[in-house]
């Protein structure tokens, strides 16, 4: 069987369950709900501060565009409130959902792993098709050589750091063959 007949017919057999749906979902509630409180809770906490014609500085501007996210649960699609902040030197900036994101760090981690264990940035969207479930959008292999590349410098920095901590460490080798020779115990 070629890889093309095999790769058609495992993706024949993978429909997605109901409990998928239901989780992707539930995901996209609670991604939604979380995004709100996380802008309600920044423009009350802004609320007091007012311009010289009494208008409140930070408020609610409506939602972004769509935009979708590729998590574990399959790619998700947002709308996230915006906030229009007219202080000076001041911009929201979500934490739940930072600007330009497009997955979460379980699938760059993901992607680190599969390449280190031989998949090749060509079959990296198929491979995570089949981990996470046929809703997960493409990843073309610029974006993996781009996640790997990411890594890879983290992992020089992390080669390079300094160690501030000084380990003291004993290596005694011998050995002592009178052990117990003898049935003299008291």
């Amino acid at each position: 069987m070629t890889r093309a007949k095999a790769t058609a017919s495992l993706s024949s057999m993978q429909t997605e369950s109901p409990l998928e749906e239901v989780l992707r979902a539930a995901a996209c509630q609670m991604l939604k709900a979380a995004l709100e409180a996380e802008v309600e809770s920044y423009i009350s906490k802004y609320s007091q501060e007012r311009d010289e014609d009494n208008r409140r500085l930070v408020v609610r501007n409506g939602l972004a565009q769509q935009r979708t996210i590729q998590t574990t649960v399959g790619t998700l699609h947002v709308r996230q409130p915006r906030v229009n902040d007219r202080r000076d030197g001041h911009q929201y900036d979500s934490f739940i959902l930072p600007k330009f994101s497009r997955r979460t760090t379980s699938i760059d981690a993901m992607v680190a792993s599969l390449y280190l264990n031989g998949v090749s940035t060509n079959r990296m969207s198929e491979v995570l098709k089949s981990m996470v479930g046929d809703n997960f959008g493409s990843m073309s292999p610029a974006v993996v050589s781009g996640i790997i590349e990411r890594w890879q410098e983290l992992y020089r920095d992390w080669s390079k750091r300094h160690i501030e901590k000084q380990y003291v460490y004993v290596w005694v080798d011998g050995i002592y063959t009178n052990v117990r020779t003898t049935n003299d115990r008291p």
